[in-house]
């Protein structure tokens, strides 16, 4: 199955959480993948397609780690199917999260 792409906007330092599980069910029961990204300015992240059964959910929260005053946006999509894109964006605060999940 095609990965999953988190997308980060930001002009500065920041940190993202990434978090899949199984059975399209964020439950620690069901946890397939987790992994932290760090970077500078914007960035596309690849998330892996993990062995599921009944579909994966993705949960990836984004925050600012150099307390700039930027906005901070993140972006999930899936380039299975047609599924839209999930866009999170925050002016003011120090972090977004942005989910997506797919049935297998």
């Amino acid at each position: 199955m095609p990965p999953f792409f988190l997308t980060v906007e930001y002009s500065g330092q920041w940190l993202a959480n990434v978090t899949a599980y199984n059975n399209s069910t964020p439950s620690p029961k069901f946890l397939l993948y987790t992994k932290t990204f760090t970077g500078t300015g914007d960035k596309n992240i690849t998330i892996p397609w993990q062995s599921v059964v009944n579909g994966m959910a993705v949960i990836a929260t984004v925050q600012k780690s150099d307390g700039g005053s930027s906005t901070l946006t993140a972006i999930m999509n899936w380039t299975g199917g047609n599924n839209p894109d999930r866009r999170s964006t925050n002016v003011n605060g120090t972090s977004v999260t942005v989910s997506s999940s797919v049935l297998a």
